[in-house]
């Protein structure tokens, strides 16, 4: 188990958020990252991202594969649907 533990810190997970039109606004580089940006405890980031909750005053967050690309390009142009 610490081993398993150890490597979730040693690489972040990126997290997407989308806003109530399920727009891309925001990529982050963890889920620190992202509480210390929305205000959004990263516990209730990290439900959401499971499935246990479905967003969080007002966004909707994802985890990002690590076989998948986001950049800066597809801010408010990616959809919460198309993702």
């Amino acid at each position: 188990m610490r081993h398993k533990l150890a490597e979730r810190f040693q690489s972040p997970l990126r997290v997407l958020a989308f806003d109530s039109s399920l727009r891309l606004v925001g990529l982050f580089q963890s889920y620190s990252a992202t509480e210390k940006v929305t205000g959004i405890k990263h516990q209730v980031i990290l439900r959401c991202c499971n499935g246990q909750m479905i967003s969080s005053k007002g966004f909707y967050f994802r985890e990002v594969p690590e076989d998948t690309i986001i950049d800066i390009d597809d801010l408010n142009t990616l959809t919460l649907l198309e993702f």
